[in-house]
């Protein structure tokens, strides 16, 4: 039978709480210093879309002109599953932030959106 009693003065259960709590505020930790990483990368804007590719490797390219010039700025790599329909959320995020054709490229192993687990692919 559970005692409460005996449970709150023993001295590993106190341990245990402690580290717990420590993992846990580690954890906060590490999650802050990831969405401070991820904001470099933010979601592509609305009815910015400028054209799509369909590479035929199992990738369809999308590229988005945030700035309305005319030159893409941003582009998705997008997986397509057995029935060739895109998956939910892109692979890859490429953002040329100047314009100069040098492309930062992130990539979502875990294929869940822009949520702060991208990692620099290329830069």
């Amino acid at each position: 039978m559970f005692n409460l009693k005996k449970r709150l003065t023993d001295p590993g259960y106190w341990l245990y709480a402690a580290l717990i709590y420590l993992l846990f505020s580690v954890g906060l930790l590490v999650v802050t210093f990831l969405d401070a990483k991820a904001a470099e990368l933010t979601p592509v804007k609305a009815n910015t879309q400028c054209g799509t590719l369909n590479h035929g490797n199992g990738l369809i390219e999308n590229l988005y002109d945030e700035n309305q010039d005319g030159t893409p700025d941003r582009f998705t790599l997008t997986g397509l599953d057995r029935t060739s329909q895109p998956r939910q959320h892109p692979l890859f995020y490429g953002q040329d932030e100047n314009q100069d054709g040098e492309w930062t490229v992130w990539i979502d192993r875990k294929e869940d959106g822009i949520n702060g687990n991208e990692e620099i692919y290329q830069q």
